[in-house]
């Protein structure tokens, strides 16, 4: 039985993504104290008056998922120099509200792979600036 939980976001939506392949990889080698939950990073865009009147239901059911983890491990490819989209909207709805975000106080950590000559040093500091 797990003893801490991990909300694994990975930032590709692709069917076949090679950094969901990674999370999942991952998430075989943790230790067994460790349960994970991967989710994908495929929420409705960013919308403050449909925060402020209701989120939808996916984004209130991923809020409580990072609430309710004990830490947070972000999967990234590195898209045009940064996170794709679809991630940093993902960040955004978990990001709010300030100061009292299912962000706040988590652990985090990051990696990813990308099929270009470089890394996703990039997308990391990106993603990683969201809790600093």
């Amino acid at each position: 039985m797990s003893t801490y939980s991990v909300l694994v976001i990975v930032g590709s939506v692709r069917a076949d993504s090679w950094n969901h392949r990674l999370a999942e990889a991952a998430v075989t080698i943790g230790p067994p104290e460790l349960g994970f939950d991967i989710v994908r990073s495929d929420l409705p865009i960013y919308d403050g008056d449909v925060e402020e009147a209701h989120p939808p239901t996916p984004v209130d059911d991923l809020r409580q998922a990072a609430t309710a983890a004990d830490g947070i491990v972000v999967v990234t490819p590195e898209y045009n120099y940064g996170i794709p989209g679809p991630l940093k909207n993902t960040l955004d709805w978990l990001s709010r509200p300030a100061f009292a975000s299912p962000l706040r106080d988590k652990p985090v950590t990051s990696f990813g792979a990308t099929p270009g000559p470089g890394n996703p040093g990039r997308a990391l500091a990106q993603v990683n600036a969201y809790y600093a």
